[in-house]
């Protein structure tokens, strides 16, 4: 989340949490777990690709913005203490 809040393109394993973070060429990169190869190979194509890197680069930044800003995080944390407090 971090690398991505600072607009750069992530690539990570196709695992856990981070399926919810990434979407394959928009915010980042997915590779299958436990393979360095496919890890290798995809960050050298991240690299070699400057001007597709900056747009889902980009894209991430705008991402996390909209989905984990400080304000989202306060509204959402705000909604669950209302739910709680009515019961």
């Amino acid at each position: 989340m971090e690398a991505q809040a600072c607009g750069l393109p992530v690539v990570a394993s196709n695992v856990g949490g981070l399926v919810d973070l990434i979407t394959e060429g928009e915010t980042g990169y997915l590779v299958t777990p436990r393979n360095p190869k496919a890890l290798a190979k995809k960050i050298v194509e991240v690299l070699h690709n400057p001007k597709e890197s900056q747009k889902v680069g980009v894209q991430a930044r705008s991402f996390i913005v909209e989905n984990f800003s400080l304000d989202q995080m306060v509204r959402l944390t705000e909604k669950v203490y209302e739910e709680y407090t009515r019961r």
